[in-house]
């Protein structure tokens, strides 16, 4: 594929960059498919097409249909003498350029979505750790952490995943903490103390209504459970 617009990593491997003025250039701009007899006598076919063999001149390039700032274009290469792509064939080529296109603008949707969630953690994070300065940063440790053992546990990758996001979000919960408990310089009471303690569970409410983190909502609950059975809030 040529693209124009979009990052390669997005597609994988097979996806080739701009190739400016070139045969792919002048698909990727073109209303529709472009069947040529001959590529190589063309005069736009000076810049080389990937994986192209000597004997290969019978070309159908077709426009994947723009999406936003993105463009492309694929191509198909025959050697039979003399002949040339039919009418069907761009026809087909067309149908399989609106696929491409319906995935890549499937590809991007995810990783918008990708960014969004990204970016809904972070706040989420700051919003958590910024009710006590003492432990700034503590949050991004703890899934720091909790990642690394993971991944030393030879754990699937979307388990290590949510291991990290809940290090991430597992004190979430002190937002509904007072802030008369959580800057409190000295020992806490019985009382403030079981209200700290409640955070748990508090933040655990708070991801499993919030779709897609609400696989995290167990660890969130637990983080303060003991392997000996001791802890909160079931211990």
């Amino acid at each position: 594929f040529l693209t124009s617009g979009l990052d390669p990593a997005t597609m994988g491997s097979e996806v080739h960059p701009p190739v400016g003025s070139g045969l792919l250039g002048v698909v990727r701009d073109a209303p529709r498919p472009i069947r040529l007899a001959d590529a190589r006598r063309h005069p736009s076919s000076s810049s080389s097409l990937p994986h192209a063999h000597p004997e290969m001149g019978q070309f159908l390039g077709v426009p994947i249909p723009a999406l936003g700032d993105w463009k492309g274009a694929y191509y198909m290469l025959g050697r039979e003498a003399g002949g040339s792509f039919t009418s069907d064939d761009e026809h087909i080529g067309e149908m399989l350029a609106a696929q491409v296109g319906g995935a890549v603008m499937m590809r991007r949707l995810v990783a918008s979505q990708k960014e969004m969630h990204d970016s809904l953690l972070e706040m989420l994070v700051e919003v958590s750790d910024a009710r006590e300065h003492a432990i700034k940063g503590h949050s991004m440790r703890v899934s720091k952490w909790a990642r690394a053992l993971a991944e030393r546990l030879d754990l699937p990758a979307d388990e290590v995943n949510r291991i990290a996001v809940a290090g991430l979000l597992h004190d979430i919960g002190k937002i509904g903490i007072p802030d008369s408990i959580l800057g409190k310089p000295g020992p806490l009471t019985d009382e403030e103390r079981i209200l700290m303690m409640a955070h748990a569970a508090l933040g655990a409410g708070i991801v499993e209504h919030a779709g897609p983190l609400a696989a995290i909502a167990p660890i969130v609950r637990h983080h303060h459970e003991w392997w000996d059975g001791g802890g909160y809030p079931e211990g």
